[in-house]
């Protein structure tokens, strides 16, 4: 699994700027309407589930935990076809479906974290973006008409904070790349 990981790098790093550009758009543009931004999010979402397919495609022999990457993956282009698919849905069922889609795909980074600890260091910031997946689902569930107010800059937030979780850890697998020799 680690050569898997240090061979591919750059899609890690591909996920990371594809978050970032995605929460930078959505602080750029404030007056955009939830609508408007839930489907750039199921743009993102989909993107962000192909590159996951891809990376448990391409070393699928290699990985034990292709699974969850499947999985993680199949949820991100599933919600974003929800998200591009009924921009015109109630809001609070909108924020439901990213709400739960937060909580499972925190749980998911959480468990990735843990199966690689003893492969890659700082994995500690795949676990905390795992937990604050989390908390940003429980939060729009628990308030879904301020989530729907407030989801824009929450979206855009979360987006960067992952963003800039998968790029540490892209740089991190590079540079430990340096250090072995396979």
């Amino acid at each position: 699994m680690l050569q898997s990981l240090i061979r591919n790098w750059w899609v890690i790093l591909l996920r990371g700027l594809v978050a970032i550009g995605f929460g930078i758009l959505a602080f750029i543009w404030p007056g955009i309407t939830l609508i408007t931004l839930l489907y750039f999010f199921g743009l993102y979402l989909i993107a962000d589930g192909f590159i996951a397919l891809f990376t448990a495609i391409s070393s699928w022999n290699r990985r034990e935990d292709k699974w969850l990457l499947v999985i993680d993956g199949l949820l991100s282009v599933a919600v974003g076809i929800v998200a591009l698919r009924s921009p015109l849905a109630a809001n609070v069922a909108i924020v439901f479906i990213v709400g739960f889609w937060a909580i499972i795909g925190g749980i998911i980074k959480i468990a990735f974290a843990i199966h690689v600890r003893n492969e890659i260091k700082g994995e500690g910031w795949i676990a905390f973006s795992g937990v604050m997946t989390i908390l940003f689902g429980f939060v729009l569930i628990a308030d879904p008409m301020q989530g729907a107010i407030s989801l824009i800059w929450l979206i855009g937030a979360l987006s960067i904070a992952l963003g800039f979780m998968w790029v540490i850890t892209a740089f991190r697998i590079r540079s430990f790349s340096s250090r072995l020799r396979y």
